[in-house]
């Protein structure tokens, strides 16, 4: 069991956490479909993937973040701001997919897989979601709670079905229905994961199904196969990064953070 322990000399909301085991990779590519160059949008001047590895390095040591991308100009742009960046392979058809590569060739036992368009993911929540996840023996993802009803219908969002802090079901409509009932408990898949190393090797040894195609959601893959996904809610968290609605919405959060 890995213990964590926090690193002496830091003001204490931007102290480290110190678990040896356990390493945060950022997966990111350029060529998306809803926003192309997504990770090099520029928000108060720095690109997004740098903004999202800056986070990170608040609450785990900068030598134990990389960034996974098959791009030239991913990897120039962050090791010019001094953030680790290591080459995928253009057979890698998703972030997960990176990410077996990384733990493949790498020893650590537990990988956090930060996504790339996590901009406005706070210190407070990556910690809380590290914290609550780090002796799981499953692969465990982030969810929140949707207080904004219009998530509910929007594709971008990926509604997640939960049962007793286990994943049942991930789609990009709406789940659970709510026809017979007066009130719902929706939840959101936030771009948060743990994966230990034999969870990543069962993703690399199973193909992708017939749902993991049709929502193109990468976590079905172990739900299609069988092999159990846990939950952490956390708290602190905003939205990703998807589309030009997004880009628009987050400079605005922004500016009225720094104003």
């Amino acid at each position: 069991m890995s213990k964590a322990k926090r690193s002496k000399g830091f003001p204490e909301c931007y102290c480290l956490l110190m678990i040896d085991d356990l390493v945060i990779v950022i997966p990111a590519r350029l060529d998306s479909n809803r926003l192309p160059n997504k990770p090099l949008i520029e928000f108060n001047g720095i690109p997004m993937i740098v903004r999202v590895a800056q986070k990170c390095a608040e609450v785990l040591d900068k030598r134990k973040i990389f960034v996974s991308t098959p791009d030239e100009q991913i990897i120039t742009i962050c090791k010019s701001h001094g953030i680790n960046a290591v080459r995928s392979s253009t057979s890698a058809l998703s972030g997960t997919d990176r990410i077996v590569e990384f733990s493949k060739g790498n020893d650590y036992s537990r990988i956090i897989n930060v996504q790339g368009d996590e901009l406005l993911l706070t210190a407070e929540c990556l910690e809380n979601f590290i914290l609550e996840s780090r002796n799981n023996q499953n692969c465990t993802i982030g969810v929140m709670k949707i207080s904004d009803q219009h998530e509910l219908t929007k594709a971008s969002v990926v509604k997640v079905a939960i049962s007793e802090n286990k994943l049942i079901y991930a789609s990009r409509s709406q789940i659970p229905n709510d026809t017979y009932a007066n009130e719902i408990s929706a939840y959101k898949h936030t771009g948060l994961y743990m994966f230990t190393k034999d969870s990543l090797n069962q993703f690399s040894f199973q193909k992708q199904g017939y749902l993991e195609k049709t929502e193109r959601i990468e976590i079905l893959r172990f739900i299609e196969n069988r092999i159990p996904v846990d939950v952490v809610e956390v708290n602190n968290y905003f939205f990703t990064i998807d589309t030009e609605d997004d880009v628009i919405a987050a400079k605005q959060l922004l500016e009225r953070r720094n104003s």
